[in-house]
């Protein structure tokens, strides 16, 4: 079974613009809001390798599925 999740983010406003490599308090933040997607992405796949479905209601989702 192959299970594949496409979720469309949006940049947060605050970094839209700024100095990323200039700014080490924005790199910072930027860094943060990156690091909570990959935790919630962690979360999911832990989620689904146990066997319940994490995000059924929050994104759509697309299962492929073989025999």
């Amino acid at each position: 079974e192959v299970v594949v999740r496409v979720r469309q983010l949006p940049i947060p406003a605050e970094f839209r613009a700024g100095d990323y490599a200039g700014d080490p308090a924005f790199r910072n933040r930027f860094q943060g809001w990156l690091a909570r997607q990959w935790a919630e992405k962690d979360r999911q796949i832990e989620a689904l390798l146990q066997g319940h479905d994490a995000d059924a209601s929050n994104s759509p989702a697309t299962v492929i599925g073989g025999p």
